[in-house]
């Protein structure tokens, strides 16, 4: 029978491609942006009419061909791997009514069956990879949707206008829209609703609803064929509530409620019927198959059940609170999805050359796996590595104090060296949103800079307001003790006193 495990690792190849073309679209965008940074107004006239500029969008297009190829290539392959498994397990209940059984690869009937599903489903992802964009926000912080292609021309339009006219600093109009990428992730868009999904999720759906139909078609098509009575319904630990108790690895009658052997059996479309999820759909992962009641032995036993239900229930404590075990599934999943995207947002900032960013994300993707880790050991759940994995991503070395403090040590200005950097400055600049170019420019081009202020422990501090930041700086021992943003009102007023 197919499991939830056997399903992901089918799946898993296909997700992987769209991780890497996510991938590729921000590395992509992020060394453009780069190089476009290192440009002078006059020089963007030539940017425009580069081969470059065109051969970049050839390279999209071709990588996202290349990709849904591949996809739809392996489509047809997991079809056929998972009829067979299918066709494995109804091949007792032939030979229990003595009909002859058809090997899948001696089947050309069923092989054509086959086929044609896996098109079907080929086909809906082919459709929705044509539906592939980013999100992205308006001036009027309202989202919007641009597929690949268009994505890329809208970014390298505003690198250029943000040069050419001056209105916001480079970097930080750069380093907003590569968030935005990054935290949008490519997905699949319905146009007309504005609904929105990952792309690699709607990948896995795509995959599981095919084999879904798949699996079911053949089932009725068996279960015909060796006049099934039954549908037993798979089972898998930590099922979602609603199935635990009604459907999960039990058997039921297609024929009304019965009893045969003293068991009795009700029937499975009234059960499925009166649930909210039927069977199989809005990501359920089980799955039903035919049977011959009172021939085929329920696969897991009562105790089983019970056993893998009360330990789901008992859970387990982590961080204050208690989890059932399936809600510490879904907490591993969410975990996930964040790694994933800080590990996006590192492969941005790489190709971007924002090492502060880099380091950021790095220390978040390590804070994350870390609580990812304890949870799975403390809750015994078995970890998904596979799900952690992002194409094209790998740490740098080193970390954002070694950072701040090879870049900022040694500065002077009016007779002041900095010579330290605090935990206090390094827990809040991230919070405040504060670079470390802002804090070097507020050092070494102030604005304004305060007079020497003691506290009540006998400390002294310097105020350094800059155009993005201020800083308190110890003149005694050198140390920048904390930053945070300058506000828009006493940058225009400094401004004004000049």
């Amino acid at each position: 029978m197919l499991s939830e495990e056997a399903l992901e690792r089918l799946s898993e190849r296909l997700v992987n491609r769209i991780e890497e073309l996510n991938t590729f679209m921000i590395k992509k965008l992020g060394n453009q942006i780069v190089d476009i940074g290192k440009l002078t107004p006059s020089q963007l006239r030539e940017v425009l009419q580069s081969i470059k500029y065109g051969n970049n969008l050839d390279e999209i297009i071709t990588k996202l061909s290349e990709i849904t190829d591949k996809n739809v290539k392996d489509i047809y392959e997991i079809f056929e791997e998972v009829a067979k498994m299918s066709q494995e397990y109804a091949r007792q209940f032939y030979e229990y009514r003595k009909i002859n059984f058809i090997p899948f690869d001696e089947n050309l009937v069923l092989q054509r069956q086959v086929s044609a599903i896996a098109k079907a489903t080929a086909e809906q992802y082919q459709n929705m990879s044509k539906t592939f964009a980013f999100a992205r926000l308006n001036e009027n912080g309202e989202r919007y949707f641009t597929d690949l292609s268009q994505t890329y021309q809208d970014v390298i339009d505003e690198a250029v206008l943000s040069i050419s006219q001056g209105r916001e600093s480079y970097n930080t109009v750069m380093k907003r829209t590569m968030q935005q990428l990054c935290d949008s992730g490519i997905r699949t868009v319905n146009y007309e609703t504005g609904y929105s999904r990952r792309a690699d999720s709607s990948v896995r759906m795509n995959i599981m609803d095919g084999v879904r139909r798949l699996n079911m078609e053949l089932q009725t098509q068996f279960g015909e064929e060796f006049d099934a009575d039954g549908i037993e319904v798979s089972h898998h630990k930590n099922p979602a509530p609603d199935h635990e108790n009604t459907i999960d690895g039990k058997q039921f009658s297609t024929k009304g409620e019965v009893e045969i052997d003293g068991v009795k059996y009700q029937d499975f479309d009234t059960v499925n019927n009166n649930l909210v999820r039927h069977v199989g759909e809005l990501n359920c992962y089980h799955f039903t198959y035919q049977i011959v009641l009172g021939v085929s032995e329920p696969l897991h036993s009562k105790e089983e059940l019970e056993a893998d239900k009360k330990a789901n229930h008992d859970g387990f404590e982590f961080e204050g609170k208690h989890y059932t075990n399936y809600e510490g599934t879904q907490l591993q999943r969410q975990l996930e999805t964040k790694i994933r995207q800080y590990k996006d947002k590192q492969i941005g900032a790489k190709s971007m050359n924002d090492m502060d960013e880099v380091y950021r994300c790095q220390e978040k993707i390590g804070q994350l796996t870390s609580k990812y880790n304890d949870l799975s050991k403390v809750s015994g759940l078995p970890t998904k590595i596979d799900r952690l994995r992002v194409e094209g991503y790998r740490k740098t070395s080193g970390n954002t104090r070694d950072y701040y403090e090879k870049s900022l040590i040694g500065i002077s200005n009016n007779g002041y060296t900095i010579s330290g950097i605090s935990e206090h400055l390094l827990d809040r600049k991230t919070s405040r949103n504060v670079r470390i170019e802002d804090v070097k420019d507020a050092f070494t081009n102030p604005l304004k800079t305060g007079t020497i202020k003691t506290d009540e422990q006998g400390r002294k501090s310097l105020q350094y307001i800059g155009e993005k930041s201020t800083i308190a700086f110890n003149p005694e021992t050198g140390t920048i003790i904390s930053v945070w943003k300058t506000s828009t009102k006493r940058v225009q007023k400094l401004k004004g006193d000049k």
